[in-house]
């Protein structure tokens, strides 16, 4: 039997209770108490079963012995939803503090990656803007002697030193090399600006601004993400970002917004699978 308290908690009258065992409401209880030397016990956490199914978490506090000429079991439980309910949250909590320490740390990491990279980057980008510009001048000094080559050729003067030269050209094939060379300085700066747009990104990321709220351009922010995330799921998924050019500023927290964006990319990449050809993000403003 049970008194009022239990009724109530699991949802039965005193004479559906009379008809139950202990088991129905706390399994393996009995078999547990059978186990133990008479005197009080207590235990804690466990899952007590109401008839319909659900259940709740409770500490079970009694007593096993003989009352009389009978063992007796006396069983007092406790629901302890609250206290289960708020150490989740509590959990949750220091979860998310973690969590907001280890963005920060790498936030810090970053600021200090972008700082070292950007330096060195800049040095690359000045000596391949050096060595396109000399490119040129070395293409329209050949192009002047070309032009010398051709006339002293008509002329008929120095025919053996014409011909070395011409044999060289061939066997280097000097149009297609200052060619080759040319598209290699191209795609070295193109991927210099993509190292330092990364820098940048890396900045942003790393000092997302105040608290305050600022007038923010979405559009730039979602680009900004995407990049960030482009390595990370290029093995997984296509991203295509449908944004609206005529989308107004926004007015609220940069650094807020940016991780919501950043969590919503990298949570629907991870939720992909791996076994798909052809799937895709579409994120659309």
């Amino acid at each position: 039997s049970g008194n009022a308290m239990a009724q109530r908690h699991l949802r039965q009258n005193e004479q559906a209770l009379r008809k139950r065992t202990v088991d129905d409401f706390l399994p393996g209880l009995s078999a547990e108490l059978r186990r133990r030397r008479p005197g009080p016990f207590f235990i804690e956490n466990r899952r007590a079963a109401r008839h319909n199914g659900d259940s709740f978490p409770v500490d079970i506090r009694g007593y096993v012995g003989p009352i009389g000429d009978r063992i007796r079991y006396l069983i007092f439980f406790h629901d302890i939803s609250q206290r289960v309910n708020a150490e989740i949250k509590r959990k949750q909590t220091e979860s998310q503090m973690d969590e907001a320490r280890r963005l920060e740390a790498i936030g810090a990491l970053s600021a200090g990656i972008a700082h070292e990279v950007n330096t060195p980057i800049q040095f690359v980008g000045d000596n391949l803007d050096y060595l396109e510009e000399g490119l040129i001048n070395i293409c329209n000094s050949y192009q002047h002697y070309d032009a010398l080559k051709v006339a002293v050729a008509k002329l008929g003067y120095c025919p053996e030193e014409v011909a070395k030269v011409d044999e060289f050209n061939q066997s280097v094939n000097l149009t297609n090399l200052i060619e080759e060379i040319g598209a290699a300085l191209r795609e070295s700066r193109d991927g210099v600006k993509q190292v330092r747009d990364i820098v940048i990104l890396m900045k942003e990321f790393a000092h997302p601004g105040t608290d305050d709220k600022d007038e923010v351009d979405v559009n730039a922010i979602i680009k900004n993400v995407l990049a960030m995330c482009k390595n990370r799921g290029k093995n997984t998924a296509d991203i295509e970002a449908n944004l609206d050019p005529d989308l107004p500023r926004v007015r609220c927290r940069k650094g807020q917004v940016q991780q919501v964006f950043l969590n919503l990319v990298i949570n629907a990449i991870d939720a992909v699978e791996y076994r798909w050809e052809n799937g895709s993000v579409v994120f659309a403003v």
